[in-house]
């Protein structure tokens, strides 16, 4: 449908909110866990934190940014 993936470590309350957002809106999406301190957590946050989202051309990170972008994209 959409391809939006949702990264971070399950445990986090913050990604918990981007997912339960898609969720809410029906949003079929991606889930790809990242550990704490992994190296790849760089390339999609210039703080290293979680959530990060990506859809399409869109990458975004900040839960409040997620979760308003998640609202405002989809019907």
């Amino acid at each position: 449908m959409s391809n939006v993936i949702i990264r971070g470590f399950p445990q986090s309350s913050y990604v918990m909110t981007a997912r339960f957002a898609a969720g809410e809106k029906g949003i079929e999406h991606q889930f790809e866990p990242l550990a704490p301190g992994d190296a790849k957590l760089g390339d999609y946050h210039p703080y290293k934190k979680v959530p990060s989202l990506a859809h399409g051309d869109v990458e975004l990170y900040e839960t409040q940014a997620l979760v308003r972008y998640i609202d405002e994209a989809f019907d």
